[in-house]
């Protein structure tokens, strides 16, 4: 009987880890898809930063030349 009751504990040992593997599993794929979210964001955010600098150059050589043309 002692036997018996071991294998039955080691069946539930063997079942709750594999459980607990597909758990991790997931949870890893998770934090994978997170990970590629915030890469694509930051990238996104370099993308607006770099647009909006050249925007301000932009602004600043339209500013610089002005008065030279109104002087003209």
């Amino acid at each position: 009987m002692g036997e018996l009751a071991r294998y039955s504990n080691m069946r539930e040992i063997v079942t709750s880890l594999k459980a607990e593997n597909g758990w991790t599993s997931y949870v890893e794929h998770e934090a994978q898809k997170l990970n590629a979210w915030a890469d694509d964001l930051k990238l996104a955010i370099e993308r607006d930063i770099k647009k909006i600098d050249r925007e301000i150059k932009e602004v600043r050589r339209t500013a610089a030349i002005s008065p030279a043309l109104e002087e003209r």
